[in-house]
């Protein structure tokens, strides 16, 4: 036996010494040493040179290899926790954890050091509770004791050696963007699905995150909604993608009452959202701003087929910017009001767009009629009936026998086809245009400092109003200043002031009233109000239409043409009520024929009896308007100046006349007036004014110059022979 094994000895021992020397050679495997690109570049050239000088030792590879891998993460992949606890490994160095729970998540950090460095992990908080990461050993978290994650916050944990270090990859925290359509929010934009809760979320993310952004991407068949979050947290905003388009983003409100958006907070932002109601809606605006709400910024925004559009009541620093309201079902488009003891400072509006346009043809004035039984009507005509406004779509036909004609909106429930369809009447066919209160802009009580930087509000019944609903004594509006301001083809009336006080309009067009008057201002103005380069052209009735009360009123270098034009030579230019025209001033302006075109105004300016102060006309151009240029009433007040005014002013001067029976009283008009007195005989003539001597005329031939103001008279008496007086009207 023994012998058949001694052969197999050599062969053993030699594998056995060999396997002793290999040991022996080979260090144990280094886990490499971190190291900056820089290092490692150097490295490579070094221990991995050019074989030229003998093979490459098997060290010096391992040593590179492990320092690379030592130096960078492992490849990312995505550790996704859904408990309530969690605690980090070593094997998470370079993943992406995530948290996806409902409930608060607590997750525990090990100390910074040994296999937590060198160690970096990224986190994201899927879930709507929130995530507090907590170091042990003593280490802390972006320099904190702990890390809160909000939901939809994710953040870069980077180990020192000592702590960990925090980014925020994406935005900082006063611009973080909660996507609705990412999870956990997950909205659906397919104008089916209700995106309450999404939008909630996405809103209460944005909260715990201190500030942030609501965005909704644009596209698909927009966002249905039961709510949108009430904006009471500061600094968040709501954004899309475009207010217009098929890559916009559209928010569709299916509540048929109530508000959609109400914000009460500070510096929250609204842009590039389409909002336009999915259902009928019978109350409520689309965006009410509210107490104490303050730098307030709509921006990019379009909201159709609502029922009102925007409410603004007590905020200070409101600014709407290219704001468009279109097809209301309702009264109001933009509605800025307060209330005692708070009211509305410093609100701005900047292009501000509106229109509830015709079905058919834009109507005509002569096109407006009055329903009525039985009766013919033809397409484009359009009646003010049962609190709307309809307009005949089909061609020439004939009202019911009976009833009292179209009311209400047409069948359907979405809000297009209050529109779209129409209620037939006998043979007639009428669609909705807009309810017969429609007013585009109200600035109402407590209301101070609103700039209208360019304005286009179109059709309507009122385009703007001033009002004041609390009536308080010193609750009226204050300080409206407008540019550009554009009140054309509404119903009733371009712009009415029917309250307030301390308003200026720079190049404001009111123009093609239906049924009604440029510009009014009622009894209820205070007055203080200024109208700079205004073009008034067009009305139904009047231009200018200025009753009892409104006092410092400014009229000057305007062009205001052929209105009156539902009735030709029936209303004027400007048009005076009796005690009107205190403290007014017209000066400057083109009242009369449009350029290239016809007249229909009786008269530039009327003027009616009664009591009227400090009125001056001055300097007007008062041709080609029907009958005169200048109407005046019987007005009994003083200081009033009207001068200046073809072909009213000036008369010029009459030939020279003699004088009745002594004394005699010579009263001037009511514009200033020249009078030049000579006596020829030798007896001498008294003139007096006041009761006070102030001329003794002898016989010669030069004369003695009065000069008369309004009203002014002077008595001139003598004895035996009359002198003459020549008159000139300025």
């Amino acid at each position: 036996m023994k012998s058949s094994l001694l052969p197999k000895w050599p062969y053993l021992r030699n594998l056995f010494i060999a396997a002793t020397l290999v040991l022996s050679v080979v260090p144990a495997f280094s886990q490499g040493t971190l190291k900056p690109k820089s290092t490692l570049n150097s490295e490579v050239s070094q221990q991995l040179p050019d074989n030229l000088t003998g093979a490459v030792q098997p060290s010096n590879a391992r040593t590179v290899n492990n320092d690379l891998i030592a130096s960078f993460q492992q490849a990312p992949s995505v550790n996704a926790q859904i408990g309530t606890s969690y605690t980090f490994l070593a094997s998470d160095y370079g993943k992406l954890v995530t948290f996806n729970n409902a409930a608060s998540v607590a997750a525990t950090l090990p100390q910074a050091i040994g296999s937590f460095n060198p160690w970096n992990v990224y986190v994201t908080n899927l879930g709507t509770g929130t995530v507090t990461i907590t170091p042990s050993g003593g280490s802390t978290i972006g320099g904190a004791t702990s890390l809160v994650l909000p939901p939809g916050s994710h953040y870069s944990l980077i180990s020192d050696g000592a702590n960990y270090q925090v980014a925020q990859p994406s935005n900082p925290a006063n611009a973080a963007i909660f996507n609705i359509k990412d999870p956990p929010f997950s909205a659906v934009a397919d104008g089916v699905t209700d995106n309450c809760t999404a939008f909630t979320n996405a809103y209460n993310a944005a909260v715990a995150k201190g500030a942030g952004t609501v965005y909704a991407p644009g596209g698909g068949n927009g966002y249905a909604t039961t709510c949108l979050p009430t904006f009471s947290t500061n600094d968040i905003g709501l954004k899309g993608d475009g207010s217009i388009g098929v890559n916009g983003t559209a928010i569709l409100d299916l509540n048929t009452t109530g508000n959609l958006l109400n914000i009460t907070a500070q510096r929250n932002r609204i842009e590039d959202i389409y909002f336009k109601p999915a259902v009928r809606k019978t109350t409520g605006y689309q965006i009410s701003i509210g107490t104490p709400a303050a730098d307030t910024f709509i921006n990019r925004v379009r909201i159709d087929f609502a029922c009102n559009g925007i409410s603004i009541v007590n905020a200070t620093g409101v600014r709407l910017q290219h704001v468009t309201n279109q097809e209301l079902l309702c009264t109001q488009g933009i509605a800025i009001s307060g209330t005692a003891g708070n009211g509305v400072f410093g609100t701005y509006l900047d292009h501000i767009q509106t229109n509830n346009p015709y079905p058919a043809a834009a109507p005509t004035i002569a096109n407006l009629k009055t329903w009525a039984q039985s009766t013919g009507f033809a397409i484009g005509q359009y009646i003010n009936n049962n609190g709307n406004i309809y307009q005949e779509t089909a061609g020439a036909c004939t009202s019911l026998g009976s009833g009292t004609g179209p009311a209400g909106f047409p069948s359907g429930t979405t809000p297009e086809t209050a529109f779209s369809n129409t209620i037939a009447d006998g043979t007639c066919t009428w669609k909705f245009v807009m309810t017969n209160s429609l007013t585009w802009l109200i600035v109402d009580s407590f209301v101070n400092s609103t700039t209208i930087m360019s304005a286009q509000l179109l059709e309507g019944v009122t385009c703007m109003q001033t009002q004041d609903t609390a009536n308080t004594g010193s609750s009226f509006p204050q300080f409206v200043i407008a540019f550009d301001l554009e009140c054309d083809h509404p119903l009733s009336v371009g712009l009415e002031l029917a309250a307030g006080n301390s308003m200026q309009f720079t190049n404001l067009l009111a123009g093609v009233t239906r049924n009604g008057n440029g510009v009014v201002l009622d009894t209820g103005s205070k007055g203080g109000v200024s109208f700079v380069q205004p073009r008034v052209s067009g009305n139904a009735q009047y231009g200018f239409l200025g009753q009892a009360g409104p006092q410092k009123i400014l009229i000057h270098a305007g062009q205001i043409t052929n209105n009156s034009a539902q009735t030709n030579n029936t209303f004027y230019g400007i048009g005076l009520a009796p005690n009107a025209g205190t403290h007014w001033n017209i000066i400057g302006n083109y009242i009369g024929a449009e350029f290239g075109g016809g007249n229909q105004q009786a008269a530039g300016i009327l003027t009616q009896a009664g009591t009227t102060d400090f009125l001056e006309v001055i300097g007007n151009d008062l041709q080609g308007n029907v009958t005169a240029g200048l109407v005046l009433g019987a007005m009994t007040g003083t200081h009033n100046v009207i001068e200046n005014n073809p072909p009213y002013n000036p008369v010029g001067c009459a030939a020279a006349a003699t004088l009745g029976a002594s004394p005699t009283t010579i009263t001037a008009g009511p514009t200033r007036e020249t009078h030049y007195y000579k006596q020829t005989a030798t007896n001498t003539a008294t003139i007096a004014q006041n009761g006070q001597q102030i001329a003794a005329l002898v016989g010669g031939t030069t004369y003695y110059t009065v000069d008369l103001g309004p009203n002014e008279s002077t008595v001139t008496t003598w004895v035996t022979t009359a002198p003459t007086v020549t008159k000139c009207i300025h």
